[in-house]
């Protein structure tokens, strides 16, 4: 399958490949095994507490989704863009050193469909092969792919960003790890007011 790599701006989450997005954001967060026991509902850009609704937010902030698909249908994203004030509070930051206009990498999500494939690269084209299949050409998982274009576009606004992810996402953990995060500090919280969950802080610092 060929696939595109590209990102969307703040003003195009309401386009089709932004409602895609939406729909695998959602799809990700709510898929086995480590996401099931706390239904996150897709809802709407009115209903706070909905996917729909946290991915608005992040809009009006005029943070960006990194993301690869295949016609309007994404198969993975990062959504990324500068720290507000209120973004530090709500997401715990100011503890830890996190300032406004630092990086942030709040999500990422991959379509649990395509979770045992990967994007394989031969000149400027894109395919996306199962994991088992050898092939010539450089080759990285679905989140790699936009993790890394992510990062390509806050090294050119900042030299700090942040992001988060809990202890029991060891991908995302080695993804970070590789990628010159360091763990900073841990929390616990109530998702969605009801599942005790754990944070893991994660600080990347350029230079």
């Amino acid at each position: 399958m060929q696939v595109i790599r590209t990102h969307i701006t703040h003003d195009a989450f309401q386009s089709p490949l932004g409602h895609s997005l939406i729909k695998v954001f959602h799809q990700a967060f709510n898929s086995s095994p480590h996401w099931d026991e706390a239904d996150w509902p897709i809802g709407s850009p009115e209903e706070p507490g909905t996917v729909a609704h946290t991915v608005a937010t992040f809009a009006r902030r005029k943070y960006c989704g990194s993301v690869i698909h295949s016609g309007t249908r994404v198969l993975s994203f990062v959504i990324w863009g500068l720290l507000t004030e209120d973004c530090c509070r709500e997401y715990r930051l100011t503890e830890f050193g996190g300032r406004a206009g630092e990086g942030f990498i709040p999500f990422i999500g991959v379509d649990p469909e395509f979770r045992s494939f990967r994007v394989h690269s031969a000149g400027q084209e894109l395919s996306l092969k199962p994991r088992t299949l050898e092939s010539n050409g450089d080759s990285q998982s679905l989140i790699g792919g936009v993790f890394d274009d992510a990062l390509k576009h806050l090294d050119a606004r900042c030299r700090c960003s942040w992001s988060r992810t809990r202890s029991v996402l060891k991908p995302v953990q080695a993804i970070f790890s590789s990628s010159g995060f360091v763990e900073v500090g841990r929390f616990d919280y109530l998702h969605q007011g009801k599942v005790p969950q754990d944070r893991i802080v994660y600080r990347r610092m350029q230079g």
